[in-house]
C-alpha cells in the first residue's frame, strides 16, 4: 500500500508578518505605523531621518513631536487627539531631527481598521535632500550655460594638469576641436620657454601654497606661437 503523504503546511501568519517587518526594515522610504496619533512600529529609514540611532527611541511617541511647530496636520487627519480621518496623496512640512535640527519633509498617510484598530500608515521622505540636488543641479546648468557663453578661454584641468573640459573660446583661440583638447596636457600647447614657469607655478596651486596665479605665457595653436595670452588658474 502506499504511503500518505501530507502537504506541506502553508506559511503561517507570524512569517508572513516577519517578512514584511524584514521588507520594511530595507525600504529606503521612511516608514511607521502609528495608533492614536502615536507611533507603533518605525523602520530604520524613519528613525534615521530624524537622527535616531535606535527606533525604540521613536517608539510609542506622539507623531505631532517630530513637527516643527508641535501641531496636527488636519489635511492627513492626524491631530494631537490622535484622531484619523481620510487620508491626503501628499503633504509636506518642516520636521525636527532628535537634535532639534529642522529639516523639509513630505509624506503620505493612509488610514485602516485592523482587528477592530484604527491604524494609521505613514510613509516619510526628506525634501531637505531634493531640494539641495535641485539646487546642485539648477547651479551646474548656470555653470554650463555661463562656461559655453564666455568671451574669455577657460580650461579645465585635473590635479595632473590633463584638460577635462574648454569652451568654444578657447577652442577658437588655439584651433583646436573640443575633442582634440580633451586629454591634453597644458603643457602640450604652452610655448616650451613658458612651460618652466607655468609648470612652477601650477604645482605650487595643487600642493596648496597659493589660492590662484595670473601668469602671461604664450600659447601654441596649430599654427605656432601666440603671444600675450595672459591665463589664469585656480
Amino acid at each position: 500500500m502506499g504511503q500518505v503523504l501530507r502537504a506541506p503546511a502553508g506559511p503561517s501568519e507570524s512569517c508572513h508578518a516577519e517578512l514584511l517587518k524584514a521588507a520594511l526594515d530595507v525600504s529606503p522610504e521612511g516608514m511607521a505605523l502609528a495608533e492614536r496619533g502615536r507611533v507603533l512600529y518605525a523602520n530604520a529609514a524613519f528613525a534615521e531621518l530624524f537622527g535616531c540611532s535606535d527606533r525604540s527611541e521613536i517608539q510609542d511617541e506622539p507623531l505631532v513631536d517630530f513637527r516643527v511647530d508641535g501641531q496636527g496636520c488636519v489635511r492627513t487627519g492626524v491631530t494631537d487627539t490622535g484622531r484619523i480621518s481620510n487620508g491626503n496623496p501628499l503633504c509636506e512640512y518642516r520636521g525636527r531631527c532628535k537634535d532639534g535640527t529642522p529639516i523639509r519633509v513630505e509624506y503620505t498617510c493612509s488610514a485602516f481598521r485592523a482587528q477592530n484598530r484604527r491604524l494609521l500608515v505613514v510613509t516619510i521622505r526628506d525634501v531637505s535632500q531634493r531640494e539641495r540636488r535641485r539646487v546642485v543641479c539648477d547651479s551646474d546648468r548656470r555653470f554650463r550655460a555661463i562656461f559655453q557663453a564666455a568671451a574669455m578661454g577657460i580650461v579645465q584641468c585635473d590635479l595632473e594638469g590633463r584638460v577635462l573640459e574648454t569652451n568654444p573660446a578657447v577652442e577658437r583661440m588655439l584651433g583646436y576641436t573640443h575633442e582634440e583638447l580633451r586629454g591634453m596636457h597644458f603643457r602640450d600647447f604652452t610655448h616650451p620657454e613658458d612651460v618652466g614657469q607655468d609648470l612652477r607655478l601650477f604645482e605650487e596651486l595643487v600642493e596648496g601654497k597659493r589660492e590662484s596665479y595670473e601668469p602671461e605665457v604664450r600659447y601654441l595653436g596649430r599654427e605656432g606661437a601666440r603671444d600675450g595670452f595672459g591665463s589664469r588658474f585656480h
